[in-house]
């Protein structure tokens, strides 16, 4: 018999015996290790104790995440999050986790990028629910399976950045002497959705183009007809709007018409 503190925990057959420890389980500290050996008429002959040292690693990382709770404003692609981490022995893993307010996880992202205690990992807000307030946390594994997570931080995404515009044509300064009509075209771009561009001459509203679909990139037109038109500097404007923003973003070019 294998005895462990005096407990019986395997026998075997043979002149050679041998037995696995799972030290796993085993309580950090000291044990003293003894052979027992017994015949086939009872007798015994216990060994010399060899003693041994566990020291099982039961502390588990340390982990904040570094990216500060607040408001950021939505810019198109992927965004960092970053947290940092610490082990007494090795980190083997730290993933992040993304939730709503009410706590239904939205998404887990493993750390893509590593240097020293830091970890990064990706996210874009828009694949996931859009502007809006999300928290987050980051949980670490070490390399003897202890787990431990960190407290979670509020983001929220907002959009307060208007649309782009500009008037394709006509160029600005343009003039033209005999023309019936006059092709305006503009393109507006945003970096979530441009909802709405406008186009204006002198002031007046021409045109009005609304997005069908959502999409950050909406062109508008319009054929200005030549029919009435006094000769002299005329303004052609363009205004974008986006769905999250107060700001309307202008473009405007000066059109000389002539007879």
């Amino acid at each position: 018999s294998f005895l462990n503190k005096l407990v019986s925990v395997a026998n075997a057959a043979g002149s050679v015996y041998r037995m696995d420890w799972n030290t796993a389980t085993a309580s950090n500290g000291s044990h003293a290790l003894t052979a027992v050996v017994r015949d086939a008429a009872g007798n015994t002959t216990t060994s010399a104790p060899v003693t041994v040292t566990v020291n099982n690693d039961t502390t588990p990382p340390i982990v904040k995440v570094s990216t500060s709770s607040g408001t950021q404003n939505y810019i198109p692609g992927a965004r960092a999050l970053s947290a940092t981490v610490t082990d007494n022995v090795a980190v083997a893993s730290v993933i992040f986790t993304i939730s709503k307010p009410d706590g239904t996880v939205l998404t887990t992202i493993p750390a893509s990028y590593t240097r020293l205690t830091f970890y990064v990992a990706m996210w874009d807000p828009m694949k996931l629910n859009g502007l809006g307030t999300y928290t987050v946390s980051a949980s670490a594994t070490d390399a003897a399976g202890n787990k431990s997570t960190s407290s979670k931080v509020t983001l929220t995404i907002i959009d307060n950045t208007g649309p782009a515009t500009s008037i394709i044509t006509p160029l600005p300064f343009s003039s033209i002497a005999g023309k019936t009509t006059v092709p305006i075209s503009t393109n507006s771009v945003d970096n979530v959705r441009t909802t709405k561009v406008e186009i204006y001459i002198d002031n007046v509203l021409k045109n009005t183009c609304n997005a069908a679909t959502a999409t950050t990139t909406l062109a508008c037109s319009y054929n200005w007809s030549m029919t009435g038109v006094t000769n002299g500097t005329h303004t052609i404007r363009a205004k974008a709007y986006d769905a999250n923003t107060p700001t309307v973003n202008t473009a405007s070019t000066t059109y000389s018409v002539t007879r």
